[in-house]
């Protein structure tokens, strides 16, 4: 991240995580960025097999882990009460060509996403973690 080392009271990664080159570099920066005692709000998918390899990379991070919740469910929930509005979005504002990536980032029905959620395959983690301040450290 090109900003100065202490630059920030807080950062936030909402769904854009998994599709980064490292983790461990992405998550070094957020540390480097953050004051004493600035926090770091995280939300993303991640499959079952790799939750553990994130929460390692969290507590390798130099950051500690606040609170940490499984969400699936609930954006499971969402997403089947928002499905319609979602499919009628897609269908009025996406060139058909590209419905099906949209559909699957929009985490409609049927899609991969979607199943993954549903089978427990795929987890949606909410985390907050935070730098400790020099007195905490």
């Amino acid at each position: 991240m090109p900003f100065p080392a202490s630059s920030f009271d807080a950062v936030v990664n909402m769904e854009s995580s998994h599709a980064l080159g490292s983790m461990d570099t992405f998550l070094s920066d957020v540390c480097r960025v953050l004051r004493p005692g600035g926090r770091f709000f995280f939300a993303d998918l991640r499959s079952m097999d790799r939750v553990n390899t994130l929460r390692e990379q969290f507590n390798a991070s130099g950051l500690t882990v606040e609170k940490e919740t499984d969400i699936t469910t609930n954006v499971l929930t969402a997403l089947q009460l928002d499905n319609a509005r979602n499919l009628e979005l897609i269908d009025a504002l996406i060139p058909r060509m590209f419905h099906g990536p949209f559909r699957v980032f929009a985490g409609i029905a049927g899609t991969r996403n979607y199943a993954g959620l549903e089978s427990r395959k795929l987890r949606y983690l909410s985390a907050q973690l935070a730098k400790s301040s020099p007195a905490q450290a």
